[in-house]
């Protein structure tokens, strides 16, 4: 099952699942209950977070159960565990959005994209091409792969619109 998943999402599921075994001491897989799945996160609100002296958010909680929920569905549908406990996800408060990088930062990143040699190969200039990388990712919020994959015949500039297909999204939606 995970073969098929991109680097980080078969790392962060075995993080995940590695957690379980280790904080529920679980050798099988047919005894993972709702119980212990209710009693992991739990457990997980009350480990440390990446920040000195914090403990782990409820998104962080949340995403060891997503993680989890793929992996224990997939085991349950090639019959490797009867019954399929349930998943309840704690409430995340409102998000705030988070800009990655201060408009100072931007700003230098942006002006030394003047020092760009790569892509030669285009009929612009470099710095060009860096900076329009840059206003897109900034403006729509696309990762590189899929800024990366664009093609012409899924931009209209007259609609204000892209299309990104959804081989190259994070959640192939």
């Amino acid at each position: 099952m995970l073969a098929t998943k991109r680097p980080a999402t078969q790392n962060n599921a075995k993080r995940s699942f590695n957690l379980l075994t280790q904080l529920m001491k679980v050798k099988f897989l047919d005894t993972i209950t709702t119980r212990t799945v209710d009693s992991f996160a739990s457990r997980l609100l009350e480990c440390p977070g990446k920040k000195r002296g914090s403990m782990m958010s409820v998104f962080t909680v949340n995403k060891h159960l997503h993680h989890l929920k793929a992996v224990i569905r997939k085991a349950h549908k090639w019959e490797y565990l009867k019954n399929l406990p349930e998943f309840d996800f704690h409430d995340e408060p409102e998000k705030r959005p988070v800009f990655m990088i201060p408009s100072q930062h931007f700003d230098q990143i942006y002006r030394a994209c003047e020092q760009a040699q790569h892509p030669a190969d285009r009929p612009y200039g470099p710095a060009d091409w860096w900076r329009a990388l840059m206003m897109l990712g900034i403006m729509t919020g696309m990762r590189n792969e899929e800024m990366m994959t664009l093609a012409w015949d899924n931009v209209s500039l007259d609609a204000g619109n892209l299309i990104v297909r959804h081989q190259v999204t994070k959640a192939k939606e």
